[in-house]
């Protein structure tokens, strides 16, 4: 990530045991009661923490969507930015809908207004909305923002407290900064998709089962939004925020460049240096669980939930080393055991027995999880143009006093037009019909009893 085009990240060397002891110490305040500040009772009134920060959206598909998403779960009035010329990704439906589930999910809780930022009129009004909002959000191409007259220098001419961030497949300087990057592109350019597959397995790759990384650019670019926000409390200004959704990806894979580098010529360890470990057929057709025994206490473990408690002193996996250099032997004597049991039965004894194993769950099974059910992690979101149930995610964390997230409809292209442009633009009905009778705004009306608009094919 980089603030006010700074790389953000790196601040000192790891510390030494202790080494901060009297800096720290000689800084804590005296001991004093406890505070009663952010008790329920001294803040009766239960608000979201974003509540009246105003966000200009422009962002598209997952990454640029997902993170003004993320900000309108916490209290953010969020104002998508968009026209029919250029449609969000996610809007677009081989059925011709309205609403696509994806939509629905990803951009819930926001409002919308369709400008045409091309137009003299519609960049008057844009300039009009940031001069009255606190964030703008874009995940276009670099240099686009600039072709429209958003760059951040012109933003924070019209509103010097404006927070603006960007993101892009491999950010916004750099030799490849133009390049067009989806997901899949971004994952092969970073090693990602190599790593997703085992060493002995040729035709092992699922690389475009997922679209990440955009859900975890999104977090981090939120991240960064809040940073920006804490730190205008302080200045009185806002500042820049850019995101390399390919950087994201490598900044996981931090940890494997360090160890790499020590070991000259060698490939990064891509989590197979251990056994056993990975992957094991169970009963069922397609059921799979996995173990990961990490260290000779997980080995003696296993070896008894299996009932084969004799292999501990079988001179082939007495050690570590010897483990893995009998690897195929040793995987056979566990596929054996996995295959006579059903995935959830293995997995709670080993779990009861102190090994490290889990099930492999199918996405639809999800939300039906117990676990998952007993932490409140997904919520059912109706939307009036879609005719089933969208399980949806609920905040990624509870608070005592901040209430879980809304849960509003997606919005149609320019649903909210006329409400921004009366209450934020200053205009009458009459300009109103008159703007979008030009094309500078639009709005897209729901379906009635007999447009044939509205999903019923998901």
């Amino acid at each position: 990530m980089e603030i006010d085009g700074t790389r953000a990240g790196i601040r000192r060397r790891a510390p030494q045991h202790g080494e901060y002891d009297t800096e720290i110490l000689s800084d804590l305040p005296p001991l004093a009661g406890p505070s009663t500040a952010n008790s329920p009772q001294a803040n009766p009134v239960r608000r979201r923490p974003l509540d009246g920060i105003r966000v200009l959206d422009l962002g598209v598909i997952v990454a640029g969507g997902e993170t003004g998403r993320l900000l309108a779960d916490m209290g953010a009035e969020v104002i998508k930015i968009e026209n029919t010329a250029f449609r969000d990704g996610s809007r677009q439906s081989m059925s011709g809908a309205l609403i696509t589930p994806v939509f629905a999910w990803g951009h819930r809780n926001k409002k919308s207004i369709g400008i045409n930022l091309r137009s003299p009129e519609g960049r008057t009004y844009i300039a009009s909305l940031v001069e009255q909002s606190d964030v703008v959000l874009s995940n276009f191409k670099p240099g686009t923002m600039d072709k429209l007259g958003l760059s951040y220098r012109e933003l924070s001419r019209i509103n010097p407290r404006i927070v603006v961030a960007d993101s892009s497949a491999f950010g916004n300087s750099g030799p490849w900064n133009a390049r067009l990057g989806y997901g899949p592109l971004v994952r092969a350019s970073t090693g990602l998709s190599l790593a997703w597959k085992y060493d002995n397995d040729n035709g092992g790759f699922a690389d475009a089962s997922t679209i990440y990384p955009d859900h975890a650019a999104a977090r981090v670019s939120a991240i960064g939004v809040l940073a920006q926000l804490v730190r205008r409390l302080r200045t009185s200004r806002g500042g820049t925020v850019s995101v390399a959704q390919a950087e994201v990806i490598l900044a996981q894979h931090s940890d494997l460049f360090a160890s790499a580098s020590v070991r000259i010529g060698a490939e990064p360890d891509r989590g197979t240096g251990s056994a056993p470990s990975g992957l094991y057929p169970a009963a069922g057709t397609d059921e799979w669980i996995v173990i990961d025994v990490r260290d000779s206490d997980d080995w003696e473990r296993l070896a008894k939930c299996i009932g084969s408690i004799e292999l501990v002193s079988d001179p082939r996996f007495e050690t570590a080393a010897k483990r893995l250099e009998h690897r195929s032997e040793l995987d056979a004597v566990i596929e054996n055991w996995t295959r006579s049991r059903s995935p959830r039965a293995a997995v709670d004894l080993l779990q009861e027995n102190g090994v490290p194993g889990a099930m492999m769950l199918r996405l639809p099974e999800l939300p039906g999880d117990p676990h998952l059910q007993a932490r409140q992690t997904f919520r059912v979101a109706r939307h009036p143009l879609i005719d089933r149930l969208l399980p949806s995610e609920n905040t990624p964390a509870h608070f005592e006093n901040i209430p879980d997230v809304e849960l509003r409809p997606a919005p149609l292209l320019g649903e909210q037009t006329r409400e921004i442009a009366s209450t934020l633009l200053g205009l009458s009905d009459e300009d109103i019909d008159r703007m979008i009778a030009a094309g500078v705004l639009e709005e897209e009306l729901p379906p009635t009893d007999t447009d044939n608009r509205s999903v019923t094919n998901y």
